[in-house]
């Protein structure tokens, strides 16, 4: 299962990304002979939106990181328990991404196979080794001349990068030169389907 999650406010402003990079996968899914399923997660399903005030509460923002372990759990109950989870997400996203690998509460930590993280709002200093054991590749793109992230008070590890590796591989550490939704936009976006799609796909006959 390939789970595409965006972030505050991207769905809106820029929102057709997800559609169009679920709808190329579709296709290189059926063109490669593969089984997998892509799947579009909105945080509302009215308005798919957050307001940027939101985010500022540690509090709410947990409470996302949480909703996020249940549809991850959503998503083993409908597909098997040992379903691969692929997740790419962009922005605040990426938050909900990387801390339900380590958030301890009432639902369980996450297991993924492939994470992907296009301008990351998790902290620059969130260390990949403390998700050991919680996926088995990771890609970053960060930028610094990414405006949004620069300034973002909750993570910039899409700004600068993360700092710690701490031992663990990051499959794709990538520097670009781009602005925070700029990865999806034209002429970017087509390099950045193929890579998307090389990682899920390039050593794998089967991805669910």
């Amino acid at each position: 299962v390939i789970i595409i999650v965006h972030g505050i406010n991207t769905e809106v402003e820029d929102g057709e990304w997800m559609d169009e990079l679920g709808a190329y996968l579709d296709k290189e899914i059926q063109t490669r002979g593969l089984k997998a399923t892509v799947l579009i997660h909105r945080y509302n399903p009215f308005f798919g939106f957050l307001r940027i005030a939101q985010t500022i509460s540690s509090h709410w923002r947990k409470r996302q990181v949480r909703k996020f372990q249940q549809y991850i759990a959503w998503v083993r109950r409908t597909y098997g328990p040992q379903v691969n989870i692929h997740v790419i997400g962009h922005s605040f996203g990426c938050y909900k991404t990387a801390y339900a690998m380590t958030l301890d509460g009432d639902q369980p930590k996450v297991f993924y196979h492939t994470v992907i993280f296009f301008g990351p709002a998790v902290s620059s200093r969130f260390k990949p080794s403390d998700a050991e054991g919680h996926f088995q590749q990771m890609h970053i793109y960060f930028s610094r001349g990414d405006r949004v992230i620069a300034i973002s008070p909750f993570g910039n590890a899409g700004y600068v990068g993360p700092v710690y590796a701490d031992g663990v591989k990051l499959v794709g550490h990538n520097e670009t030169p781009l602005d925070h939704c700029d990865y999806f936009k034209a002429p970017h976006f087509e390099k950045y389907k193929t890579e998307v799609a090389d990682a899920l796909f390039s050593t794998k006959k089967e991805t669910t």
